[in-house]
């Protein structure tokens, strides 16, 4: 059991540099287009997607991106969230 914030605040930096080379990707695929951020362990954004229309296309496009995005990481994506009219 914790004992304090302060050992809280220990155990969750601790965790953030065990995970400091691992990514999560969000994923918005909206009506239109398809944006995505990546951020590290140190929840720092480290990529943007510019905006990309996905003409109807969306499954493909997230998988296609998903893809493009694993293999810039060398596989180190822990965690993919998704929102939008698709997500």
């Amino acid at each position: 059991m914790l004992k304090s914030v302060t050992e809280l605040a220990a155990m969750i930096e601790a965790k953030n540099r065990e995970n400091a080379d691992n990514y999560i990707v969000g994923i918005d695929a909206g009506s239109v287009s398809l944006n995505s951020v990546v951020i590290n362990g140190a929840r720092e954004i480290i990529h943007e997607s510019a905006y990309k229309r996905h003409m109807g296309k969306v499954e493909e496009e997230v998988l296609k991106l998903i893809r493009e995005l694993y293999e810039t990481l060398d596989g180190k994506i822990m965690a993919v969230a998704f929102t939008g009219n698709h997500g």
